[in-house]
């Protein structure tokens, strides 16, 4: 059972960091010359949940 909760937990954490990534490449793919692109994809909510979902797969 704790090997079938990490191994979802793990697959939700990647395919999340992989969705940030590809949203981060394409916009900035549209908007190359803005300095405010690094931050636009750095949601306080998105850091809190990859934060919480590392501590728990740690755990």
């Amino acid at each position: 059972m704790y090997l079938l909760v990490g191994g979802c937990f793990g697959i939700i954490k990647l395919l999340s960091s992989l969705w940030r990534s590809i949203q981060t490449r394409r916009y900035h793919d549209v908007i190359n010359d803005d300095p405010d692109a690094d931050n636009s994809f750095s949601s306080s909510t998105y850091r809190t949940m990859d934060t919480l979902s590392l501590f728990f797969l740690f755990g």
